[in-house]
Parts: C-alpha cells; sequence; structure tokens
C-alpha cells in the first residue's frame, strides 16, 4: 500500500488528501483481483471460512509456484539466448569480408573447373566418335578386346574428367560450408547490435 501511495504521490501533481483514497481503491482492486485469480485454483475447503488465514496463504502458494515456474521457464529459454553471444568469438566486418572473398574465389573455382570438365567431355565425344568412324579390322578388334585387360594391369593415369569431378564435388562442399559460416557471422552480428 505504502509503494503505491509513494507512486502515486511522486508521479502525479495530487494532494495528500486524493492520494490516500486513490490508494485504497488500488489496493482494494488490486486484493479482489488476486482473490479472482485464486478462484480456479482448488484450494477453498468447506471447514474453514472464506476470508481466514489458510485461504489466503493457500492462495499465495498456488499462484506464487506457477508464477515461479513461468518466470524460471522464461529465465531458463531467454537468458541463454540473450547471454550465449558472450562467449562466442568476436567477429568483425573484415572477417565478413574475407568470407566474401573466400566464397567468391570458391565459386571462380567452381566455373572455371566445370568449363575444363566440359571441354575434357567433348574431348571424350570426339575421340570416341573417331573411333566409330574407323574402319573395323581384325587387328583393332583383337585389341578392342585385350586392351581392357592390358589397362587394368598398367598403371594408367585416371580419366581427367572423373578427377575434375571429384574436384569440383569437393569445392562444392567447401563453398556449402563458406556460405553457412557467412550466415552465422552475420546472425552473429545481427544479434550484438
Amino acid at each position: 500500500a505504502f509503494q503505491t501511495y509513494t507512486l502515486i504521490r511522486n508521479h502525479t501533481r495530487l494532494s495528500k488528501r486524493l492520494s490516500i483514497p486513490i490508494t485504497a481503491t488500488l489496493l482494494g482492486l488490486y486484493l479482489y483481483g488476486f482473490w479472482k485469480v485464486g478462484d480456479p485454483f482448488p484450494v477453498l475447503q468447506t471447514d474453514k471460512s472464506i476470508v481466514s488465514f489458510e485461504q489466503g496463504v493457500s492462495r499465495v502458494g498456488v499462484i506464487g509456484v506457477t508464477m515461479m515456474a513461468l518466470l524460471s521457464g522464461f529465465g531458463a529459454v531467454n537468458s541463454p539466448y540473450q547471454y550465449l553471444a558472450y562467449f562466442f568469438e568476436r567477429s568483425s566486418n573484415v572477417n565478413e569480408r574475407q568470407l566474401r572473398q573466400q566464397l567468391h574465389l570458391n565459386m571462380e573455382q567452381i566455373v572455371t573447373k566445370k568449363r575444363r570438365l566440359l571441354i575434357e567431355r567433348m574431348k571424350e565425344t570426339q575421340i570416341q566418335n573417331a573411333k566409330v568412324n574407323k574402319k573395323k579390322t581384325l587387328m583393332s578388334r583383337v585389341k578392342s578386346l585385350v586392351s581392357p585387360v592390358m589397362d587394368f594391369f598398367n598403371d594408367q593415369p585416371p580419366n581427367p574428367s572423373k578427377l575434375l569431378e571429384v574436384e569440383i564435388a569437393a569445392l562444392e562442399d567447401v563453398s556449402r560450408s563458406l556460405v553457412l559460416e557467412l550466415h552465422d557471422a552475420q546472425v552473429y552480428e545481427e544479434n550484438r547490435r
């Protein structure tokens, strides 16, 4: 009651004579609201009167425990979200700029390697077409039957198009991780502000 009276006196220009009835009215509304909030809880005992000490304490207990549970849940969720940023590495615009440059260079490498892969595939297609158009002699037929076996035993260099496909897949994985890092850096900067 005194806190309400002090708030009314300090923050309004009402006289002392008007402040006391307004404080009493607000206190009465608070107690009525407190009592009505406790109605849904099963704390009413038939052997006690409605205005008994046990009824008030049981209402305070039920409402207090409910409010503490709500505030505790809110604090458990909100507090780590608010203060976890202090434990992260400090990021800066320079770091974000470096990530953007790395991503740009990585994308350029992917485009270059895909062009080379296309050229290699075109060469392979031309070689295959040349082989099909060549006349089939008895010696070329024998050679085509024996060459897969000989290739297995000889240490032939791997197909360049297969190597390029592996390199492109690795670069695409790197670009995905760079995009995620860049996004995390941007989210961190937004939360820091």
